[in-house]
């Protein structure tokens, strides 16, 4: 059960995902300074799930009008009970750049499942009363989602594996992501800590990441000097710029 997971169980769990192989290799574009942040605090933030707006879907099972005996279900305190981070299983995509990196100084981290599971799972989420996730976005046509789905949750909104299910499912139209969710659930009443929290766990990235590589876009003048910042700060770790948009010539004789 998952309360027993949430509550008494230091392992973080895959969710629809046990026969993916350890080795999968994983991907995360963010900000350059954001980067340089974790580096120095040694810690992996969390943000809550409420907050994304990627698809208007996120959350579907949370943005429904419930009814009791005629009487209103708020599930408002619900919701912010879970934080989250996305990967992908994309090695490269320009259209992910686009997305994560408008200004071009966005980085892509890359790890592997069992160096990020083991890397969190060395870290503090249990101290904190946090269970954890990792699983793979199942994706699924709109009508899917409000005919089949929503229909089935709906039976029990409180049901954990229900809600839990909801959380990992994002409409086809994104499926291009492959992305990979990491969910962190808080069982805390959120109105007794401060408006829009977010969770820091103990995780340094010298610990999982093993390469990082800089935008194809960027000039490389700026390249140089983010790129000898990085491999001070992180000596053993492979730096590099995305060859998404470069060519090798050949020769050909004609």
């Amino acid at each position: 059960m998952i309360k027993e997971v949430t509550k008494n169980d230091s392992a973080v769990r895959l969710y629809n995902w046990d026969n993916m192989p350890q080795d999968i290799e994983l991907y995360k574009i963010i900000p350059y300074k954001y980067l340089v942040q974790w580096i120095y605090n040694n810690s992996m933030c969390f943000k809550p799930v409420y907050k994304w707006d990627d698809d208007v879907y996120e959350l579907f099972l949370f943005k429904q009008n419930y009814t009791h005996d005629g009487e209103p279900i708020d599930l408002e305190d619900v919701k912010k009970n879970f934080y989250g981070q996305s990967w992908s299983s994309l090695k490269d995509s320009n259209a992910l750049w686009h997305m994560y990196s408008p200004d071009k100084l966005s980085v892509k981290v890359k790890t592997t499942l069992k160096k990020i599971r083991n890397a969190i799972e060395n870290s503090n989420p249990i101290s904190q009363g946090i269970g954890t996730f990792i699983g793979k976005v199942n994706y699924f046509e709109t009508e899917q989602i409000t005919d089949i789905l929503l229909k089935n949750y709906a039976q029990n909104i409180f049901d954990e594996k229900n809600i839990l299910d909801s959380l990992f499912v994002k409409r086809m139209d994104f499926k291009s992501e492959e992305e990979i969710r990491i969910i962190l659930w808080k069982e805390s009443n959120p109105r007794k800590i401060k408006s829009d929290p977010l969770i820091y766990l103990n995780v340094a990235p010298k610990d999982f990441i093993t390469e990082v590589t800089f935008d194809p876009r960027l000039d490389d003048e700026i390249l140089a000097s983010l790129k000898s910042t990085l491999q001070i700060l992180m000596p053993k770790v492979k730096i590099q710029k995305s060859k998404l948009n470069t060519i090798d010539p050949i020769d050909i004789k004609i």
